[in-house]
């Protein structure tokens, strides 16, 4: 508070938590901390009598108490937050999400004033990567993306340009199913033999984004029709499993 020295003053209040308060202003009083709760009570502060010591009372001056709602200040990256399944792990092909709020310099969340493009997610190794960010308006964003290259991959997210703690997130990613569209069977025995000698061919495994596969759990199946008489026989084999972990 601040007088000018003529009759009228200044006042200035500086809340580092969102939210709704009341103003107020009375004449005479010694602040609201502990006050006897009539103080509270507009009406009844009028019929005070002011005495020298009547510190915890006062009157209201007029229109008080003022109703104050005080929202979240800007967004920043040094407290804004990332958590979810997205984060840990991902699959090619198939769609994973993670959830990120936005909150101002103290901690309050940013459930508005968060200003256009305040968020921007990419996969740093494969930036054309489908990646979509919805805004829930309370805050949090659900970032939905699907990956398309094997190996470890980095998610950046950035608040304003900055990385949030964390950013950016290394996560693996692995293959997805077996495509038949991209998997290649190749060798001369697919095309020569001799009898009595065995013939080979290979079969290379690539998931639906063209990722060669060195772990599956797909099942190949292996028919070899011949004149008749001789051997139709049908096999099936699978690649060694997913390692744990």
């Amino acid at each position: 508070i601040f007088d000018r020295g003529d009759g009228s003053y200044d006042g200035r209040i500086c809340p580092v938590i969102a939210g709704d308060y009341e103003v107020h202003i009375l004449l005479n009083g010694g602040g609201l901390s502990n006050q006897n709760l009539r103080v509270l009570d507009r009406e009844a502060s009028y019929g005070e009598n002011l005495v020298l010591d009547n510190t915890h009372l006062g009157q209201y001056v007029n229109a008080t108490p003022f109703h104050l709602n005080v929202g979240p200040g800007v967004p920043t990256a040094y407290t804004s937050t990332a958590l979810g399944p997205g984060l840990w792990g991902a699959t090619v092909g198939v769609n994973i999400s993670f959830l990120v709020t936005l909150r101002d310099a103290w901690d309050n969340v940013c459930e508005r004033n968060t200003g256009a493009g305040a968020l921007t997610v990419s996969l740093i190794r494969t930036p054309l990567a489908f990646v979509n960010v919805h805004d829930f308006r309370n805050g949090s964003y659900d970032v939905r993306y699907v990956a398309n290259v094997t190996g470890p991959n980095e998610i950046e997210v950035l608040v304003n340009g900055v990385h949030i703690d964390g950013s950016p997130f290394l996560v693996p990613i692995t293959a997805g199913e077996a495509s038949q569209d991209f998997c290649v069977a190749r060798g001369n025995g697919l095309y020569v033999g001799e009898t009595g000698t065995t013939s080979t061919f290979e079969v290379l495994v690539h998931d639906i984004a063209g990722n060669r596969k060195t772990h599956s759990r797909d099942t190949f199946t292996f028919r070899i029709e011949g004149p008749d008489g001789y051997t139709n026989t049908t096999d099936e084999a699978k690649l060694p499993p997913c390692p744990k972990g």
